[in-house]
């Protein structure tokens, strides 16, 4: 696909041929007395020298070849068309039946563009076996290819969701604006443009820049990450796999597999954040809501190990030893609510339209269930060390259960 393009590139600067009837000798002599005397360190201006020279800056993108969201990379492939007047050659010119030449770049006069925000250097424009396509009135059109590796910055707050913009930004380096003028002619154009399988392209702008002292164009790219691929090897195993951690607590106590269990969990989440932290890159500027959301879990994954050794602990205890006053108020009070018994409370939470004719039966259920909740004497209550632990693990779970809801409401807005 890419050889092609480089193809259809190249038989565009070769099809505006030279005029019929020109013969070998004829177009030699021409060329010779074109070319006699002609500086390619002088700027093709005729009289004035401070006079500036305008120059047509397009870019015509072929593909994103890949973008490195860890380096901060983006690699393009493209070529410019940079259009400007020669007055030098549309003087000389010396045969009229001749209406264009194709002269190797390295033989003419050429504007000292280079990619500014380059990723490793100041990168230039062009090669030695590109061709520069002159015509007798003297504009000039050079198209040079180029593989062009840019640095762009990259926002992963909504990984695997989220969007960055990129630009390409090209200056005219040495020349001063008041003798070398940049400017956009069409802007970025997509014509032949191929497919990226991990990124889409929303939208394109292209604008002219000055500085104090030079000018420039600026192409942008704005990109839409496709976040099929993450969806299925990343986000949703973990979302199951959080889930999941928290049955460590249904597992019998004595079929010994609850901590290798919990322990696995633990392991399988350490291992995703390894893949997650070397996708996104290592900068402390923005941080990704889903890596946030894997180091909770795998926070909350250390702690359930942690649980359940102790509940394997106190299961191998002989001797029943009394729950105290205060932990018992704080596991078994929040348990106590989503009990059958007391299933009214939840009813009257979620749906208080059932109670708003009757507002003293509102009231006095609301009373009963507070009051409950108040007077539970604790010591008096036979709970087990183990129920407990099993208490504080439904307790977890619902945390699970809030964080992956939190996820997905803040992706769900992205979409």
């Amino acid at each position: 696909m890419k050889m092609l393009l480089v193809v259809s590139a190249i038989v565009m600067m070769i099809t505006n041929g030279v005029s019929a009837g020109v013969t070998n000798a004829a177009m030699k002599t021409h060329l010779k007395t074109t070319f006699t005397d002609y500086d390619t360190r002088v700027r093709p201006v005729k009289d004035d020298q401070s006079t500036a020279v305008n120059v047509k800056v397009d870019l015509y993108l072929l593909g994103i070849n890949n973008f490195d969201s860890a380096e901060q990379k983006l690699d393009t492939t493209a070529y410019l068309e940079i259009t400007w007047t020669d007055e030098v050659l549309a003087h000389k010119w010396s045969d009229a039946n001749v209406n264009q030449i194709l002269v190797p770049q390295s033989n003419i006069w050429l504007p000292d563009l280079a990619l500014q925000n380059g990723f490793e250097t100041l990168t230039g424009l062009g090669n030695q076996f590109y061709s520069v396509s002159v015509q007798k009135n003297g504009a000039v059109v050079w198209r040079p290819y180029h593989v062009f590796e840019s640095s762009c910055a990259i926002d992963v707050t909504y990984f695997p969701f989220d969007e960055t913009t990129c630009e390409l930004k090209f200056v005219v380096w040495s020349n001063p604006k008041s003798l070398l003028l940049a400017k956009i002619n069409k802007g970025l154009i997509m014509t032949s443009y191929g497919e990226n399988s991990e990124w889409s392209i929303k939208s394109t702008s292209a604008a002219n820049f000055e500085t104090t002292t030079s000018s420039g164009v600026t192409f942008t790219i704005n990109m839409k990450r496709k976040p099929l691929f993450y969806l299925l090897n990343i986000l949703l195993p973990v979302i199951m796999l959080a889930v999941l951690n928290a049955f460590v607590f249904a597992l019998p106590a004595s079929s010994g597999e609850k901590t290798g269990f919990a322990v696995t969990a633990f392991l399988a989440f350490a291992v995703f954040l390894t893949i997650i932290s070397a996708e996104l890159p290592k900068t402390a500027d923005t941080v990704s809501t889903f890596s946030a959301y894997l180091f909770m879990i795998t926070f909350i994954s250390a702690f359930i190990a942690m649980i359940t050794i102790v509940e394997l602990r106190l299961f191998a205890r002989e001797v029943e030893v009394p729950v105290p006053a205060g932990l018992c108020l704080l596991v078994y009070s929040p348990a106590v609510i989503f009990t059958i018994h007391h299933y009214s409370l939840l009813v009257i939470i979620i749906i208080p339209v059932v109670y708003i004719n009757n507002i003293k039966l509102f009231i006095s259920i609301v009373y009963k269930h507070l009051n409950f909740l108040n007077n539970v004497r604790c010591r008096q209550v036979v709970l087990r060390p183990l129920s407990v632990v099993v208490y504080c693990g439904m307790l977890l779970l619902l945390l699970l259960l809030l964080l992956l809801l939190l996820l997905l409401l803040l992706y769900f807005s992205r979409i």
